[in-house]
C-alpha cells in the first residue's frame, strides 16, 4: 500500500508524461529515452503509456483518437485522456517531468520491497529483495541515444577539453601505457596456482583505494591474511616475520607510517566463499564501491544454491559481473585459474585466451585480459609475465615482473646487462675508472614506500 502523498505525486508525473506525449508526439522519442513502462505503477497510465510505446515502434502515428481506438476504450477512458491533455500546460518540460517519475516510482518500489521484506520467509528471499532494493538505489540516468552529428559534437569537445582523460593505473607504466581502463570495464587476471595473483590484486586494489572505494571480495583468503600479505607490501616487511611476529624497531617504525597511510584509503575486504554473483553485485552496490576486486570467479557458488554444472555457473557468474560493470559503471577486476598447460617437447606452453577455466564467456566478457605466468615454468623464485591477451581499446603484449615472495610485491623487471656491458663495467673497475652513481628519480615520493603505492 503506497503512501498517499507519494501516489498523488505519481499520478501527477504519469498525468504530464502522457499529456506531454499526446500534446506534441515530437516528445515521444525523448520519453522513450528516458522512462520505461516499468516507471508506470499498474493502472490506466500504465495501460495508455503502454500503448502508445507500441503505436510509436511500430511506426504509426500517435494521437488521442488513434489511442483511443488501439486500446478499444468507452467514456471513461476518453475523459481520462482528456483529462492528461488539459492538466498538462506544455511538452516542452517533459523530460523534468520524466526526472519526476522515475524517482518516485523508484521510491514506490523501494516501499514495496520494504513491505515485502517484512512477511520474507527466508534469507535467500529476503537476500534477492535487497538486491532488488539495492538496484533501484544507484542512480542511473536514462538510455541517452545520439545521432551522427550528436556523436561528432561530443567528440569534438572532448578533444578540445583542456583536462586529460585520467585512466585506472596498475601501477605498472609499461602495462599503463597499454591499456586504457576505466570505471565500467571489466578485467579478468588469469593464473596458475601459486604464481601470485591475489597478492598482483592486493597490490593494485590496495593502490587504487587511494581514489576509488574498493571491495576485495575474496573466497580464499580471510581478512587476517590479507592483511599480513598488504602489510608486507606497504612496509617491505619480510611475510615470515609478520607470521611469527617478530620485528625489529626499525621494521615497527615502517609498519606504522606504512599501516596509518593505507588506513586512509577506502578498502573493504569482504569474505565471499558463501556468496553468488548476484550477492556481490547488491553487496557492492549498497557499499557504493566503484571498483571491485573478486578472488576467484571459479569459486562463486550458484545463486538459488543448488547444485549445477560448473561450466553454467561461470559463464552465468561472469555474465551478472559484466552486465553489473556496464549497468552500475563499476570497474570489475575478476580474477581466475588457468587450465592446465599444453605441453610441446616436454615443457609447457604459454597460457592464452583459451586457457581461462571452465567457461568461454569469461573470455568473451572481459575488457582487458592479463594473464600472469612464470617466465621460467621451474622456477617459482623468479620473474612473471603480465601478458595481455585481450585489450579492446588498447595493444597487446608482454610485461615482464619481478615477484619477491618474502614481501608479496611485484615491481618492474630489472633491465638484464648484456655480456658486452658486464664486461666493460669490469675493465672499468680494474682501471680504477668506475663510480658508482645512484640516481634517484626527482617525484617528491617518500623513499620508505613502494613506489606502486605514490
Amino acid at each position: 500500500m503506497l503512501d498517499k502523498q507519494l501516489e498523488a505525486r505519481l499520478q501527477d508525473a504519469q498525468v504530464s508524461i502522457i499529456g506531454s506525449m499526446l500534446i506534441d508526439d515530437r516528445c515521444i522519442g525523448d520519453v522513450l529515452a528516458n522512462v520505461s513502462l516499468d516507471d508506470f505503477p499498474s493502472g490506466v497510465y500504465r495501460s495508455i503509456f503502454d500503448t502508445m510505446r507500441l503505436l510509436f515502434t511500430s511506426g504509426r502515428p500517435v494521437d488521442p483518437v488513434i489511442v483511443l481506438d488501439a486500446m478499444q476504450g468507452g467514456d471513461q477512458l476518453r475523459s481520462c485522456i482528456r483529462q492528461c491533455m488539459d492538466l498538462t500546460p506544455t511538452a516542452a518540460n517533459v523530460l523534468e517531468y520524466c526526472k519526476v517519475l522515475r524517482e518516485l516510482s523508484r521510491v514506490a518500489r523501494l516501499q514495496e520491497i520494504g513491505l515485502a521484506l517484512t512477511s520474507a520467509s527466508s534469507l535467500d528471499e529476503a537476500g534477492k529483495l535487497v538486491a532488488q532494493a539495492n538496484g533501484l538505489l544507484v542512480d542511473r540516468s536514462g538510455l541517452k541515444i545520439m545521432d551522427a552529428q550528436a556523436l561528432m559534437l561530443d567528440f569534438y569537445r572532448r578533444m578540445h577539453d583542456e583536462r586529460k582523460p585520467e585512466y585506472i593505473r596498475t601501477g605498472f607504466g609499461p602495462i599503463d601505457e597499454k591499456t586504457y581502463l576505466e570505471l565500467g570495464d571489466m578485467v579478468g587476471i588469469g593464473a596458475a596456482p601459486s604464481t601470485g595473483k591475489t597478492a598482483f590484486a592486493l597490490q593494485w586494489a590496495a593502490r587504487l583505494s587511494k581514489k576509488y572505494r574498493v571491495g576485495f571480495y575474496s573466497l580464499e583468503t580471510n581478512a587476517a591474511k590479507a592483511a599480513d600479505r598488504l602489510v608486507a607490501q606497504l612496509s617491505g616487511t619480510p611475510l615470515g616475520d609478520i607470521k611469527q611476529r617478530r620485528f625489529t624497531e626499525e621494521q615497527w617504525a615502517r609498519i606504522g607510517d606504512a599501516s596509518s597511510i593505507f588506513a586512509q584509503g577506502k578498502f573493504e575486504h569482504i569474505p565471499a566463499s558463501s556468496m553468488s554473483a548476484m550477492d556481490i553485485v547488491s553487496t557492492a552496490l549498497s557499499r557504493r564501491h566503484q571498483v571491485i576486486f573478486v578472488d576467484y570467479i571459479q569459486l562463486i557458488g550458484s545463486h538459488d544454491g543448488k547444485t549445477h554444472a560448473r561450466f553454467d555457473i561461470v559463464t552465468n557468474t561472469s555474465l551478472t559481473l559484466h552486465q553489473a560493470a556496464q549497468t552500475h559503471g563499476i570497474l570489475v577486476v575478476a580474477l581466475s585459474q588457468l587450465s592446465r598447460p599444453e605441453k610441446k617437447d616436454g615443457k609447457p606452453l604459454r597460457p592464452d585466451m583459451h586457457s581461462f577455466r571452465e567457461s568461454g564467456q569469461i573470455e568473451q566478457d572481459l575488457d582487458v585480459a592479463m594473464l600472469l605466468y612464470l617466465s621460467d615454468p621451474d622456477d617459482y623464485t623468479g620473474s612473471r609475465i603480465c601478458k595481455i591477451g585481450k585489450n579492446k581499446e588498447g595493444r597487446k603484449g608482454e610485461v615482464e615482473l619481478d615477484f619477491d615472495g618474502t614481501i608479496q610485491r611485484f615491481t618492474l623487471a630489472k633491465p638484464k646487462i648484456a655480456d658486452e656491458d658486464k664486461k666493460g663495467q669490469q675493465g672499468n673497475r680494474q682501471a680504477g675508472q668506475y663510480q658508482q652513481q645512484t640516481f634517484v628519480p626527482e617525484t617528491g615520493e617518500d623513499k620508505d614506500l613502494p613506489a606502486w603505492w605514490m
